[in-house]
């Protein structure tokens, strides 16, 4: 009699580069971008979680990146999974995470002060 066991592949390392950009974001809107990982089992696709979420918020299969809105004030903690297998079988490896920071309040860029009036020569002659 003989077994056979199937070993599953390995998953893929985690993604690189992930970053997010317009952070931070004054219009509740970001874009999550990142490299697939350059060694290692081969990703075929990648889930995208909110950090603490047990179900992703997108199974990007094909694209290097995610586009975010609506967005409220605050801070979130999105983490990347790289995956082999297929979309309804995925087989993931860790995750790389980056931090979105969205302030609609920021406040404006104070304008430099102007003096009136003339420099006293005699001072500037000194």
């Amino acid at each position: 009699m003989t077994v056979t066991v199937d070993r599953p592949e390995t998953p893929p390392e985690a993604p690189e580069n992930l970053a997010a950009t317009l952070s931070p974001s004054t219009d509740g809107s970001s874009t999550l971008i990142w490299d697939a990982p350059s060694s290692g089992t081969i990703a075929t696709g990648y889930l995208v979680y909110l950090q603490g979420s047990s179900s992703p918020l997108s199974k990007t299969f094909e694209d290097l990146s995610l586009s975010l809105s609506g967005l409220a004030d605050g801070m979130y903690t999105y983490e990347v999974q790289a995956c082999s297998g297929t979309e309804t079988a995925p087989n993931c490896g860790a995750a790389a995470s980056v931090t979105v920071t969205v302030n609609s309040t920021i406040p404006p860029v104070a304008s430099p002060a102007v003096r009136s009036g003339r420099p006293n020569l005699d001072s500037l002659l000194r």
